[in-house]
């Protein structure tokens, strides 16, 4: 007694041996026969209908077109590599991109710079790098100032 088949598994069982392609066959009409006696294949395994002799069947076709399936088998494992290989230059291609769009990414609009090799040139370089940072004079003075005053002012009140 034979149980019925998860449909997934029957599909993937019948399309291990039933590996044709369209292009394989003279006229569409002997496709479509090809795809009907797929169907029918797998609706006797899911609906567990006449389950030994579908599975004689299926048994016979793979031993008539072992051949063919492993042709099929090797067109299949070209085609993997082939697609993993164009992954990879993909891959390669996009990283090469981004790399290039990173170095590109600077403003246009903003000049470059250069200074002097002379102590005013360092001097300036040492300015522009402070302000980039964050760092102002104006801002330290100030906050001297109020450190220093609240000092004073703590001292006073005690």
């Amino acid at each position: 007694f034979f149980s019925a088949m998860n449909p997934l598994q029957a599909r993937q069982r019948v399309d291990a041996v039933y590996t044709l392609k369209q292009a394989d066959f003279a006229s569409e009409r002997q496709w479509n026969d090809y795809l009907e006696e797929k169907e029918e294949i797998v609706f006797n395994f899911t609906e567990n209908i006449d389950v030994p002799a579908t599975e004689r069947k299926l048994r016979q076709y793979a031993e008539e077109h072992a051949a063919e399936i492993a042709a099929s088998k090797g067109r299949a494992a070209v085609a993997e590599k082939e697609t993993e290989k164009n992954q990879a230059e993909q891959k390669q291609q996009q990283h090469q991109q981004e790399s290039e769009a990173a170095r590109m990414s600077v403003d246009a609009s903003v000049p470059f710079r250069t200074f002097e090799d002379t102590e005013e040139g360092r001097a300036e370089r040492a300015r522009v790098a402070r302000e980039a940072g964050g760092a102002d004079p104006v801002y330290a003075q100030r906050r001297a100032a109020v450190a220093a005053f609240s000092g004073l002012y703590e001292a006073v009140t005690m």
